[in-house]
């Protein structure tokens, strides 16, 4: 998958100073060699009543980009997400350790795997539904596919490739089950 890099002014020794400041903040060491930004992904987020709406999810919207960071041997040290500024040269970014940077390591080597023998051309974005708690990678293309990072409140799935119906189905029981939360009902 290509590296989309975003619209704004984006200082990567910045970037990768801040995360390595973070690293240690949650206890981690950071690498001693150089890290890269290996990936960076559009993330379109949303109520799972915008993502339900169209198969094309055009009542999402662009809120930034999510980043995996690999040291030198390539190994995931660090999760971003990069969100634009209004008005500032240099947008900020949230940074994840490295669980949360395995774990996508895992679902975007299982999104390059799904692309490689696949004639079509696929765009692959983050989704995020967080009121929901689901995140995925969405692979776009002449047939959808997601690859889940997140299903629930505090549960990170095993990688594993959905056909869209499946994932809409998810959505769908993840919407049913929080409206329930939230509007139970009456006696």
């Amino acid at each position: 998958m290509p590296m989309e890099m975003p619209d704004c002014k984006l200082d990567l020794s910045s970037v990768l100073a801040e995360v390595k400041l973070a690293l240690i903040k949650f206890g981690e060491n950071p690498p001693a060699d150089p890290m890269i930004i290996s990936i960076l992904l559009p993330v379109v987020a949303g109520s799972g009543d915008d993502f339900m709406k169209d198969r094309r999810g055009s009542a999402l919207r662009h809120t930034g980009w999510r980043g995996l960071v690999r040291d030198g041997h390539q190994r995931p040290v660090a999760s971003i997400d990069v969100f634009p500024g209004e008005g500032r040269e240099q947008p900020s970014i949230a940074v994840r350790g490295s669980e949360a940077a395995e774990a996508m390591a895992k679902v975007v080597t299982a999104a390059d795997t799904l692309a490689q023998p696949s004639r079509e051309s696929m765009q692959a974005v983050f989704l995020n539904l967080p009121s929901l708690f689901v995140t995925a990678i969405w692979l776009q293309g002449k047939e959808d596919h997601f690859i889940p990072t997140r299903i629930d409140e505090g549960l990170r799935p095993g990688v594993e490739i959905y056909a869209e119906a499946r994932f809409r189905a998810l959505v769908s029981e993840r919407l049913d089950a929080v409206k329930r939360a939230v509007l139970p009902e009456e006696p």
